[in-house]
């Protein structure tokens, strides 16, 4: 098995008005590839403090973490991948007990071919370089439950791993 960490940049957009984007935050996690290189799993991944949002009431806190096992496909020929995760996004908002705050769920298909941004955009992916490591995942999804169901977002990682694992 070989685990390559993975450096760069998370972006998410949204179709609500409230948090359009694009919100760009940085992002460190590790991915485990199988021996054969064709099966991966992401792992490690600490949340991820998405925004700090003026409230009446003080600044509320959107938060994103990993829910649930995340695996996916890598091709070693084409560096194509592709992760499915699913992840939980928090509002914490001072003075508000948080079992008032149901998390959001947000499944997606990250990949390197394209997605829709909630815009309507085309974002394109790009595989993994062999001997370098960089590549660019994309996905679009909708939220369920929470503050922000039914709540298009588009979803965009740029950056690269470490070892390469081509």
């Amino acid at each position: 098995m070989i685990t390559s960490t993975y450096t760069g940049s998370i972006t998410l957009y949204s179709s609500d008005s409230g948090f359009p984007g694009p919100k760009t935050v940085p992002g460190h996690f590790n991915l485990r590839f199988s021996d054969d290189l064709k099966s991966v799993e992401v792992i490690d991944f600490e949340p991820v403090v998405i925004d700090d949002i003026d409230a009446p009431i003080g600044k509320a806190r959107l938060t994103a973490s990993l829910s649930g096992k995340s695996t996916g496909t890598f091709d070693p020929a084409t560096g194509a991948l592709i992760i499915s995760a699913k992840f939980r996004f928090k509002l914490s908002v001072p003075l508000v007990p948080p079992a008032l705050l149901a998390p959001s769920i947000l499944a997606l298909k990250l990949t390197t071919t394209q997605a829709t941004m909630p815009a309507g955009g085309i974002e394109k992916g790009q595989p993994v370089a062999a001997g370098k490591g960089s590549f660019r995942l994309v996905a679009a999804g909708v939220f369920k439950g929470g503050k922000l169901d039914q709540v298009t977002c588009g979803v965009i990682l740029d950056g690269s791993l470490t070892p390469a694992p081509i």
